[in-house]
């Protein structure tokens, strides 16, 4: 399927090609297959302290402080918590469009349904801002050696374009200054989550995911970090190499 074939509501809401990112620093990503994890379920609405502290820690490799992820779901959301330490805290406005990637942040790349034909990127700033994108891939991928998106093929069959926030996503921001520890929480909800299968709550099964942290240490220098390997500064052009989250029934440890 080509430009001419896509249908004209894509076209009124002028949904643009996906396009490599303004920044181009260098960073950090170890060769190699996408990581698995398993994800406890949550026994309540949300998850406890304990339950967060006993969840597997998915660690992002790329040279910055040490990044620890962890993930819990329940019926009614997925949960997610990133932390590390902030030593050179950066922020400034957002370029146009509205993506944070240019300040210290920390993203979800998330494909509920795993083909890679459509998923999200959820991007929280250290200073609470969110962003939220979602990508529409209009043909099976093609994609070169690396698993990036093949250029002629995001030119005709990829589209990316900014929604605004979901009133039902949370997510929450936090530095303490003595420390420098940053903690990200967020809440995905099963609505979001299958929106291609309305009405269902999340099950055992398997999500697609990525995560990406931005450890900028002043307005030229920055560093990537990645849980599942991709070529540096090209998460959001490769859904195939995405990890992946095996929700589990078995509750977290209390």
């Amino acid at each position: 399927m080509n430009r001419a074939g896509l249908s004209r509501w894509l076209l009124v809401l002028t949904l643009g090609a996906c396009v490599l990112r303004a920044a181009a620093p260098q960073g950090c990503a170890e060769p190699g297959p996408p990581p698995e994890a398993e994800v406890a379920r949550a026994g309540g609405a949300s998850p406890t302290a304990a339950e967060w502290a006993a969840a597997p820690e998915m660690l992002l490799s790329g040279e910055a402080s040490r990044t620890g992820v962890r993930a819990l779901w329940s019926p009614e959301a997925l949960f997610i918590a990133m932390e590390a330490v902030e030593a050179t805290p950066f922020t400034r406005e957002p370029e146009k469009g509205g993506s944070l990637h240019t300040q210290d942040v920390f993203e979800v790349f998330i494909d509920p349904v795993g083909d890679a034909r459509q998923y999200y990127e959820l991007q929280v700033a250290l200073s609470g801002a969110l962003f939220f994108k979602n990508f529409l891939l209009s043909a099976p991928p093609v994609t070169e050696a690396d698993g990036v998106l093949d250029p002629a093929f995001r030119a005709a069959e990829c589209w990316s374009f900014p929604l605004p926030v979901p009133p039902e996503i949370e997510a929450t921001s936090r530095r303490d200054p003595q420390s420098g520890l940053w903690r990200v929480e967020v809440r995905l909800p099963a609505s979001l989550l299958h929106r291609r299968r309305p009405g269902k709550p999340l099950t055992p099964g398997t999500l697609r995911a990525n995560f990406v942290r931005h450890d900028w240490r002043n307005a030229r220098e920055v560093s990537f970090l990645y849980w599942s390997p991709v070529r540096p500064g090209h998460p959001h052009l490769s859904p195939g190499r995405m990890g992946a989250l095996h929700l589990k029934e078995g509750e977290a440890a209390p």
